[in-house]
């Protein structure tokens, strides 16, 4: 479980670095520009910029790797159907096939 958590936590550190770095490559949002796409980076930096001030303190920082560990926490509980603290690739397997058949359903749904 020890690794499970360690292998998450650097999964979330690398996926909050790229969202830096890519929202810094664009200017961040001071420089008001575009670029005629929606950017990850900067959906994320608004996410963690709880007070919109323009910055991200080291405490809004920390809240924001929190929410996304708890979020990764809870994916990987739901992933692991029997409860040993392990995903097998069955189980693996089953939730990527579980979560492509509500994605369609979904999409079924609110094209009728």
């Amino acid at each position: 479980m020890k690794k499970v958590i360690i292998t998450l936590t650097l999964l979330t550190v690398t996926t909050l670095g790229i969202a830096t770095a890519v929202w810094a490559e664009h200017g961040g949002p001071r420089d008001g520009k575009h670029h005629g796409k929606h950017h990850f980076g900067k959906m994320m930096f608004k996410k963690m910029d709880t007070d919109n001030d323009g910055a991200i303190s080291v405490r809004e920082h920390e809240a924001g790797l929190q929410k996304m560990l708890e979020r990764r926490r809870a994916h990987f509980a739901k992933m692991d159907k029997d409860g040993d603290g392990f995903v097998t690739k069955k189980e693996a397997k089953d939730a990527r096939k579980e979560m492509g058949d509500k994605r369609r359903e979904h999409k079924k749904e609110t094209m009728d």
